[in-house]
């Protein structure tokens, strides 16, 4: 016989709006009582006293018994105050026991792996579990065994195939199914033993998420622009990303590698820009890294939509040479490059700032400026100034987005591109917008 009890104590002598209540559990798994169903059970007052020095309640099972011989019991206790509070203490925590002797312990059925756990439409799924039973009781025919849902629909149902192990130590079990449907599925394996003694065979039962079958995205059109180029200049890193499903990526994605000998550089992976188009057809992202060491760099792109479905591309390199020393050459005319670029004031505090872009080899370049927040979604693109013969370029930027309303307080990206008719080069700056 066990009597599980708990004192509720309230500093305002508010009554509790339910219970308490206690949860009991084997191998993390709710308790079914007869008459009194499944786990939390709510408990009974004991005496009368007032709330504020502690009212004391207990819980009996049913028949005065936990029918299941387990070692493996836990259990905690719960309660809320009339205003909805949540109770604290030390019973509120996760506690062993009690050890409940006889013939036959329950088994425990775990899940082991589901591989893939996100996949595509027409894939085949495997369910693995861990049997175990500290009688050395094997399981009894057809189990253990899973069941598929999709929704509140059952889909299959399969008893899965001994791998390795024993009962006492742990039986791995395993067993494959091909989904179709799209969605976010739900599984659950049982198990029942088959004791040797003559004690009743006992169930347990256990639900987990999962798969998620979906379409994957693609990415494709993975670049940089220039491939090889000195020391000190812009590289452009741009993908298209694809998804059948029209699905946008998962937040910080796109993003790109970028290794040197092995080693991440760059504060790599980096969250790419969106640029342009739609998800279904391909959306561009972008994003420019001056690169200052010479040498080989790899890189490649990666990508996850909503639903975590991941996807990369495959390895690429560019190259950064050495400055060559100074030789006499002869031009038709210097290719345009940015000396500096920033906006003031920065911080702005109304609003207004000033992007300003020194660049030289050019005095009838055009300066484009696109706007993105934190997230690296597009604000405001298309920003355009030309020049007027001198080596600057300046854009008073309103603070307001490509609807025209103010955004909000927060830290911005301004890409400014200088582009002189026969090259364009690309800088990126910080904004931070303070009201």
């Amino acid at each position: 016989k066990f009597a599980y009890r708990v004192r509720y104590t309230d500093v305002d002598n508010n009554g509790p709006s339910f219970g308490p209540k206690v949860h009991i559990m084997i191998g993390g798994v709710p308790i079914n009582l007869p008459s009194v169903g499944t786990s939390p059970y709510l408990m009974t007052q004991l005496n009368p006293n007032p709330y504020n020095t502690g009212r004391d309640y207990e819980f009996v099972p049913s028949l005065n018994v936990l029918r299941v011989a387990s070692d493996d019991y836990t259990f905690y206790f719960e309660a809320r105050d009339i205003y909805g509070a949540t109770a604290t203490g030390n019973p509120t925590e996760v506690q062993p026991g009690p050890v409940v002797y006889g013939g036959n312990l329950a088994p425990v059925i775990q899940k082991f792996s589901l591989s893939p756990e996100i996949g595509t439409p027409n894939g085949s799924y495997i369910f693995s579990a861990k049997y175990t039973d500290k009688n050395n009781d094997l399981p009894a025919s057809d189990y253990p065994n899973v069941e598929v849902f999709l929704g509140t629909t059952s889909l299959a149902s399969f008893t899965l195939t001994y791998i390795s192990g024993t009962p006492a130590s742990g039986c791995i079990y395993s067993g494959s199914v091909t989904l179709l449907a799209k969605g976010t599925y739900t599984y659950r394996f049982t198990a029942k033993d088959n004791p040797w003694v003559g004690s009743q065979s006992t169930v347990q039962s256990i639900l987990y998420t999962g798969p998620i079958v979906t379409d994957f995205p693609e990415l494709i059109q993975g670049t940089v622009s220039p491939k090889v180029a000195l020391a000190g200049s812009y590289f452009l890193f741009s993908v298209v990303y694809k998804d059948a499903d029209g699905e946008e990526p998962a937040r910080a994605f796109p993003r790109v590698f970028l290794t040197k000998n092995g080693k991440p550089i760059f504060g790599s992976p980096i969250m790419m820009f969106y640029s342009k188009g739609d998800f279904f057809l391909g959306a561009t992202y972008e994003y420019p890294i001056q690169l200052t060491e010479p040498g080989e760099y790899s890189f490649w792109f990666e990508a996850k939509d909503i639903n975590g479905a991941k996807v990369l591309t495959e390895v690429a390199t560019l190259t950064v040479l050495s400055l060559a020393p100074s030789l006499p050459v002869i031009t038709q005319s210097p290719e345009v490059s940015i000396i500096a670029c920033y906006n003031y004031p920065n911080p702005t505090y109304d609003g207004k700032t000033t992007i300003r872009v020194e660049f030289s080899g050019s005095t009838s370049a055009t300066l484009e400026i696109s706007i993105y927040d934190v997230a690296g979604e597009l604000v405001v693109e298309n920003l355009k100034q030309k020049g007027s013969g001198a080596n600057y370029i300046e854009y008073p930027w309103n603070g307001r987005n490509g609807n025209g309303r103010s955004v909000a307080n927060g830290v911005y990206f301004a890409r400014c591109i200088v582009d002189d008719g026969t090259k364009k080069v690309a800088r990126l700056i910080k904004i931070a917008m303070l009201r």
